[in-house]
């Protein structure tokens, strides 16, 4: 299996649209596959294909605020650190070791985790709901 793509899109759920091969649907039986939509599995296809629609949309918002955190981190690494002004002429330092710096704890900046957003409650929603039905 080759990598994930960036994004992914699945199409909201047509009324118009065969949900199995994308033909006209006139009503609730399929004319070019013969599918029928109007009994329990019906139900459970149309509610999957709008979990599935929105699971997309969440997770191309959550891939995109991660690609943007990344650029953001990406950036303030790479920013040039200003040159420290040269010293004054002077009494030449002590040969020597260099100090050495002092050992502690990695301070690791505190990641803050986004509240959820209403699509992310209704697709949870959906997933509870297809559960309770699929049981």
């Amino acid at each position: 299996m080759g990598p994930m793509p960036r994004t992914l899109t699945f199409p909201a759920p047509s009324s118009t649209e065969c949900p199995i091969c994308s033909a006209p649907l006139p009503g609730v039986r399929c004319d070019a596959c013969g599918a029928r939509f109007d009994g329990p599995d019906g139900t459970t296809l149309w509610r999957v294909d709008h979990d599935l629609h929105d699971l997309s949309v969440v997770r191309n918002e959550v891939v995109a605020r991660l690609l943007t955190e990344a650029a953001w981190t990406e950036r303030a690494v790479a920013a040039p650190t200003p040159a420290a002004p040269a010293a004054p002429a002077g009494p030449a330092a002590p040969l020597g070791p260099p100090p050495v710096p002092p050992v502690g704890p990695a301070v690791v900046p505190e990641r803050r985790r986004p509240s959820l957003t209403v699509a992310e409650l209704l697709v949870g929603a959906g997933a509870v709901s297809l559960v309770a039905a699929v049981r």
